[in-house]
Formats: C-alpha cells, structure tokens, sequence
C-alpha cells in the first residue's frame, strides 16, 4: 500500500517537530512511529489494517495495542503530550485538499 495524502503529512509534521528523517517514522520501531500510528488512527479514517500496512505489515491487533500503550504513555508525559497537540494543531493549519485538517471521507487513499 501506497503512503496516503494524510500519512504523508503526519510524517511530514513528525519529521518537523521533532528533526528526524522520514525513514525513522516508516522504517524503524520507536517513538516517531509510535507517533505516526497514534495520530493515523486518531486522526485519519484508515483501518488498522491500512495503518499496520503502512508500517511493515502490522496486524490489526498489533496497531490497537500500540495505540493503547501509546496513549498511556501520553498521560504520563506532559511534554510528550504537548508535542502531540502541537502536531495536531500544525495539522489543522495544513492547506491543500483537505483545508480544514484531516478528511472526512475515505476518499484520500492513494492507489497501488
């Protein structure tokens, strides 16, 4: 599965926020990955399924445990937490199809 419109801005913003290259969010497990799934399923209409895709073929299963521990991480962590509203509200601002942060529609899939 190709990255779609919205992966592609969550790892652009992940790779802002925090300096880090692309490959770290995609290629490597870790926090920025963490991250990127965390704000996919959040914050996009991707399955987990279409997510665990995008990141080396997780299952399903392995993408809502990941978000589970990623959000209890995010409530003992303030400054990670701050980072992610920051992530969210740089995402809301993003111009482009979706002028008003993230779709609605499961209509932003790229094609494979």
């Amino acid at each position: 599965m190709k990255p779609s419109y919205i992966s592609e801005q969550i790892a652009d913003r992940i790779c802002l926020h925090f300096d880090v290259p692309r490959d770290d969010i995609f290629n490597k497990k870790g926090q920025y990955r963490n991250i990127a799934i965390y704000l996919l399923k959040k914050y996009s209409t991707l399955t987990n399924n279409q997510i665990g895709q995008l990141f080396g073929n997780m299952s399903y299963s392995a993408v809502t445990r990941m978000v589970q521990r990623f959000e209890q991480k995010i409530k003992k962590d303030k400054e990670l937490k701050k980072r992610i509203e920051s992530i969210k509200a740089d995402l809301s601002n993003v111009k482009g199809p979706y002028r008003h942060g993230l779709p609605k529609s499961r209509g932003f899939l790229g094609a494979d």
